[in-house]
């Protein structure tokens, strides 16, 4: 992802019901900033509000808003096993549940991010 300036938590998550349901969860590769990562207890994704450090992510599992603006496209449609692969629209819905609400439209082209 290219920008003019590192992201942070808040460029991502634009609110939340408590700061204090934040959790870390452990992952087997590096994240960045802005991309999925398998939310094990759900077996579904969220997206990451921090870089891996030290095998861990920080993400915010429920009740919150998050900007999809800042998010690649290619990174959620790849999401899924060799066979099926999930739609930006499912995997907005799998926040449904869990009271995350998705806003804005993940980017396509890197030169063209709003940052």
């Amino acid at each position: 992802m290219k920008t003019n300036k590192p992201l942070r938590t808040g460029d991502l998550l634009k609110a939340e019901a408590s700061e204090a349901s934040r959790i870390s969860i452990a992952t087997d590769k590096a994240v960045k900033i802005g991309q999925p990562v398998l939310f094990p207890l759900r077996n579904q994704y969220l997206i990451a509000l921090s870089d891996s450090t030290n095998g861990k992510v920080l993400v915010q599992p429920h009740n919150c808003t998050i900007n999809l603006d800042l998010v690649a496209e290619d990174d959620i449609t790849a999401i899924g096993d060799d066979e099926v692969n999930i739609t930006v629209e499912e995997f907005i819905k799998q926040g449904d549940a869990y009271g995350i609400r998705y806003i804005g439209t993940p980017y396509v082209d890197p030169n063209k991010i709003p940052l």
